[in-house]
C-alpha cells in the first residue's frame, strides 16, 4: 500500500489493529511515527518524478567509498587517517584533484614511533 501511495489506508488499518496487540502502547507509537512522517511517504510520486526508493543507493555508495578502502585484510586505522584518507577518495572519486593537494609527512624512526 505504501508503495502505492496508500499511507493513509496503511495507518487506518494499523488502528483497526491496536484492540487486538498484547502491546498497544508500542503499537500506537508506531501509528503516530507513520502521521509524522506522513509526508516522506508519498513513494508513488516519488516513482513517477524517477527518484529512488530504498536504501540501496545509499548503502552502495558507503560500500564504495568507505568499505572498499578501510577495510582490507589486516588494516588498522586511526581516526586522524580515516578523515584525511577519506577527504582524498572523495576528492578523487569527484574528479576534484583540486581539493586533493597532498601534504609530505617527515618520518623518522622517532616519529613512526610516536605515531
Amino acid at each position: 500500500m505504501l508503495w502505492e501511495g496508500e499511507a493513509l489506508q496503511v495507518i487506518a488499518e494499523m488502528k483497526d489493529c491496536l484492540a487486538r496487540l498484547r502491546d498497544a502502547h508500542k503499537g500506537q507509537g508506531h501509528i503516530n511515527y507513520f502521521q509524522a512522517n506522513l509526508s516522506r511517504m508519498q513513494y508513488n510520486e516519488y516513482r513517477e518524478g524517477g527518484f529512488p526508493i530504498g536504501s540501496g543507493l545509499v548503502e552502495g555508495g558507503c560500500k564504495f567509498v568507505i568499505a572498499k578502502r578501510f577495510k582490507g585484510s589486516g588494516m588498522r586505522w586511526k581516526k586522524a587517517d580515516n578523515e584525511a584518507v577519506l577527504i582524498a577518495r572523495l576528492a578523487k572519486l569527484n574528479g576534484l584533484p583540486e581539493y586533493f593537494v597532498p601534504k609530505p609527512r617527515e618520518w623518522s624512526i622517532r616519529a613512526a614511533k610516536a605515531a
